[in-house]
């Protein structure tokens, strides 16, 4: 996790908090609290530094996050703290959540900024969705947000794909893709991997490189994973400002997709 580690006294500056994603996904799953007065809770798989749980904890939601990089999970508990807020934030990856929580204790779960693709094949991703429908009560929300690999991809088969650079706390922060296999998004099978190239530029120091084997996973079997696992009513929308469900594979570089488990009989 050296790029999450290096990233995390920054993270903030380069990737501030969006007010549009907190009412997107309070329009979807409404405040923390239910008609009969009960606090629901919210699980956030990958919360980085924590500022959206922590903007639906302010919303009323009780708030659990689990992220593998412990200088992210530091800094999500000092603003935590500076904030207060109450936040269960522990260490863990996405596939833990079903060893440390008990089944059907959250109302809604979140997997954001592209952290999905950190899965490190197709049977996780079938253990995911797996432990997604575990996790939520009967009638529990999932939101995902990634990048469309469909367009990734398409990208790829012509050149490398090259994030503009972000700038913020005196650092440069600049990305990349690589093909790392070969497929294509028309039916075809998708490649196994793709290579993130980062690196962190200041000045006077020794720039810092990392290179992540990231997982393509495009819209289409996203929605499968989680249908075959039992969600009902999948939307697929482009964007935080976005009309819920409306979304061009084709043409939309970002992808959020919520699904609910269905209520109980």
């Amino acid at each position: 996790m050296s790029l999450y580690e290096d990233l995390a006294s920054i993270y903030d500056l380069l990737f501030p908090q969006n007010p549009a994603a907190t009412a997107f996904i309070l329009g979807l799953a409404g405040h923390g609290h239910s008609r009969h007065g009960e606090t629901r809770r919210v699980l956030d798989l990958g919360c980085a530094t924590g500022s959206q749980l922590l903007d639906l904890a302010a919303a009323g939601w009780e708030a659990h996050g689990l992220e593998p990089s412990v200088p992210m999970l530091e800094k999500a508990r000092t603003k935590a703290e500076l904030a207060e807020l109450e936040a269960d934030f522990r260490e863990g990856g996405m596939l833990d959540a079903s060893s440390i929580f008990p089944p059907g204790h959250f109302d809604l779960v979140l997997c954001l900024g592209n952290t999905l693709p950190h899965l490190g094949s197709r049977e996780e991703l079938g253990a995911f969705a797996a432990d997604l429908a575990t996790l939520l009560a009967p009638g529990g929300l999932v939101v995902l947000q990634l990048l469309n690999y469909d367009l990734v991809l398409e990208r790829l088969a012509r050149e490398d794909y090259i994030f503009p650079p972000l700038e913020a706390g005196g650092a440069s922060f600049l990305r990349r893709y690589e093909a790392a296999g070969t497929g294509r998004p028309d039916g075809q099978a998708l490649p196994r991997r793709l290579a993130f190239r980062t690196r962190i530029e200041r000045a006077g120091e020794a720039a810092l490189e990392d290179l992540t084997m990231l997982m393509p996973i495009g819209p289409a079997e996203l929605s499968a994973a989680l249908e075959a696992r039992g969600f009902v009513h999948p939307s697929r929308t482009a964007g935080w400002q976005a009309e819920p469900g409306a979304f061009d594979a084709m043409r939309d570089p970002y992808l959020i997709l919520s699904a609910s488990r269905p209520p109980r009989d």
